[in-house]
């Protein structure tokens, strides 16, 4: 299985909308991967338009919601499990 990271650095401040139109006052804190897909999917949309399949489109890949990281460091969430060899 290969993985690809990608490391999304802004340069502006990012407002991370809670899906409610008009409001600014709460923010979420975590980008989730369904937030991520779609982005990718609006912007598949505006360069391929009617031609996009959108079935093939989100079942051609995964992502995961995006993680904090500093310099070399990825602050990943801590496994609620882990199974090595079929043994918990």
């Amino acid at each position: 299985m290969t993985l690809d990271i990608f490391k999304l650095t802004f340069t502006t401040p990012l407002h991370l909308s809670l899906g409610k139109l008009e409001t600014y006052e709460r923010s979420d804190d975590v980008l989730h991967s369904d937030t991520l897909k779609s982005a990718l999917f609006v912007t598949a949309m505006q360069l391929y338009g009617e031609e996009l399949d959108n079935e093939q489109f989100f079942d051609s890949f995964q992502v995961s919601s995006a993680f904090p990281f500093a310099e070399g460091a990825y602050f990943f969430p801590k496994p609620f499990s882990f199974i090595v060899d079929g043994q918990a």
